[in-house]
């Protein structure tokens, strides 16, 4: 699956039947976003960590670099 290929229905941790939209709204409400807040918000990426790369995809997505833009906003 490509990164830039998901659906906010889409399965992101099939462990857990974490939907995007999930780890998207943990992406946007956090303080902070990170791998680790997502999976504590979720529980996405607890079990076998294979969604460990998609959901970093989606924090970059919806997360621009700081230098780019200081704040973290859904588009």
């Amino acid at each position: 699956m490509h990164e830039g290929s998901f659906c906010s229905e889409d399965v992101i941790c099939h462990c857990l039947k974490v939907t995007q939209a999930e780890v998207e709204s943990a992406i946007v409400t956090s303080d902070e976003p990170s791998l680790r807040c997502v999976m504590r918000m979720t529980g996405a990426g607890t079990g076998c960590t294979a969604c460990h790369r998609a959901i970093r995809g989606l924090i970059r997505t919806q997360c621009p670099p700081a230098s780019s833009s200081p704040t973290c906003v859904m588009r």
